[in-house]
């Protein structure tokens, strides 16, 4: 039996916290490390469900497919993913936000991956 992968529509984050990163003085890189040898850590020396904020981590839309898609491959059991149906005019977390058709490109491209690692999407 498989276990179950909960994929959660975050879409009114109002998080006013980011972690931010100047690595060359013309442009602000928010959130540019999720670690994902730390969640491998917290899956082998803990009981604790791992639910991941991708968007966040992100910062910026384009990579928000891709590094769901690698936490999925790791078998986390929850993501926090931002959406709207138009981000740009959002009022919060414009650029991290992808539209309805993006997400659900990324989720459909998802299942097979959860599929592989032994969790369902739900």
């Amino acid at each position: 039996m498989s276990s179950r992968f909960g994929a959660f529509l975050c879409s009114l984050s109002n998080s006013k916290y980011r972690v931010g990163f100047n690595y060359d003085n013309s442009k602000k890189y928010y959130n540019v490390i999720l670690d994902l040898c730390g969640v491998s850590y917290i899956k082998e020396y803990t009981n604790l469900p791992i639910i991941l904020d991708t968007s966040h981590a992100m910062g910026y839309s384009y990579g928000v497919p891709d590094l769901t898609r690698a936490c999925v491959a790791m078998g986390i059991d929850g993501l926090l993913i931002e959406s709207h149906p138009n981000p740009k005019i959002a009022k919060s977390d414009a650029a991290q936000q992808l539209d309805f058709n993006e997400f659900k490109n990324m989720f459909n491209s998802l299942k097979p991956i959860a599929k592989a690692v032994g969790k369902d999407i739900i």
